[in-house]
């Protein structure tokens, strides 16, 4: 999560329209929603750009499904017990298919409060395992990668308070880039659309330059220049 708040980023749209003042064009409270709507944009391109640590809780038994804000579970980390507050044994993931050739029936074993296992079919996302079967009221601290919250603007669209950015702080342009191109979308101006273009084609490139820096660092993490 950054430190810069979204009204901060809003205003620098404005300043960019130059669309301040009385009589504006784009609304605050217009340029909110599409800053929302870009937060949602950002996550569903690379999901990895927004990850949450929280506690699951567990249905009773074996099959469990990903709260709803869940795109994709990273990897679980430990049990909390029943009252999800203190930290027990480290839960690791297992491959589904694998496991189930060794346990078919694992389903049908008696349940448990302290889990072993995450397991997820390949290819699935929202529904996974777990094992031992979980007991009602069983909670597993997890990382995964996760759907942004609407952001806030203290006085804007019922907002009481200005909400930080999501993402890193190295993301604003992204972000920026993002809700102009939107905005420009907007119709009524002759000439929108040119710009739209341009900031559609800055947003998109934000994310080439930000896969890029990702694979040499991570080229260089794994010893690949030396």
């Amino acid at each position: 999560m950054g430190t810069i708040t979204l009204k901060s980023v809003v205003e620098q749209v404005q300043r960019t329209l130059q669309d301040e003042g009385a009589g504006v064009q784009w609304p605050q409270g217009e340029l909110l929603h599409y800053a929302n709507q870009t937060y949602k944009d950002i996550a569903d391109k690379d999901p990895s750009l927004y990850t949450r640590t929280a506690n699951f809780t567990l249905a009773a038994g074996a099959e469990q499904v990903a709260p709803s804000d869940c795109t994709r579970i990273i990897k679980p980390i430990s049990n909390m017990g029943t009252a999800g507050a203190t930290p027990g044994k480290t839960v690791f993931w297992q491959p589904y298919e694998d496991f189930v050739r060794f346990k078919p029936d694992f389903r049908n074993d008696s349940s448990d409060t302290e889990i072993k296992y995450f397991l997820q079919p390949e290819g699935e996302r929202k529904y996974y395992y777990c094992y031992p079967p979980a007991s009602a009221t069983t909670y597993v601290r997890v990382n995964y990668e996760a759907i942004p919250s609407d952001g806030t603007i203290n006085g804007v669209n019922g907002g009481s308070s200005d909400s930080v950015i999501p993402f890193d702080n190295t993301k604003m342009t992204m972000l920026w880039a993002g809700i102009l191109r939107l905005a420009f979308s907007k119709e009524g101006a002759d000439g929108n659309s040119m710009f739209a273009d341009k900031y559609d084609g800055l947003f998109n490139r934000e994310f080439q330059i930000d896969m890029a820096v990702d694979r040499v660092t991570k080229s260089k993490r794994l010893g690949e220049d030396d």
